[in-house]
């Protein structure tokens, strides 16, 4: 009679999974002779974090460029496309301006590049809230601050 442990060693692996086992390649990392520490691919990654992206590359010059452009991040991107004469006052087919979408994705330099190129931070959105009312409260804290600063400017 078969204890467990032999019964164990005894029973036969299928084909398949041993076929599958001998065909998969492992994976090779490169060594440097001088290193034994693996080397990284000579192969360039197409990855930008959040906020580094090449500014206003492959952005189109128009008010959906610029909503790409603030969800990327892209504070030079964006003023790139307003210095080629985008609005700042752009409202999409949903109701929202460019400060809204800068409030929502807590952009800050770009909704005060914006405020400062003239978008309206009265506008309201289809669901009857302004960019203020949207913003995390320390941006709407940072945007009425310059909208009050405009606002003694015209008056001076």
């Amino acid at each position: 009679m078969l204890s467990v442990s032999d019964q164990k060693k005894q029973t036969p692996v299928p084909s398949s999974a041993r076929v599958a086992a001998e065909v998969v390649p492992k994976p090779k990392l490169a060594i440097s002779s001088s290193s034994s520490q693996p080397q990284p691919s000579s192969k360039a990654s197409s990855f930008t974090p959040f906020g580094y992206a090449d500014s206003a590359a492959g952005y189109a010059v128009s008010g959906e460029g610029i909503r790409e452009a603030i969800k990327a991040g892209d504070t030079r991107g964006v003023e790139k496309l307003l210095a080629q004469g985008v609005l700042a006052g752009y409202v999409d087919a949903q109701g929202m301006s460019l400060l809204h979408v800068a409030a929502l994705f807590n952009a800050g330099d770009i909704a005060l590049a914006l405020l400062a190129a003239g978008a309206d931070a009265r506008l309201k959105n289809a669901q009857g809230e302004s960019p203020l009312d949207v913003a995390p409260v320390a941006l709407a804290h940072r945007m009425r601050a310059i909208l009050a600063s405009m606002e003694a400017a015209k008056t001076t």
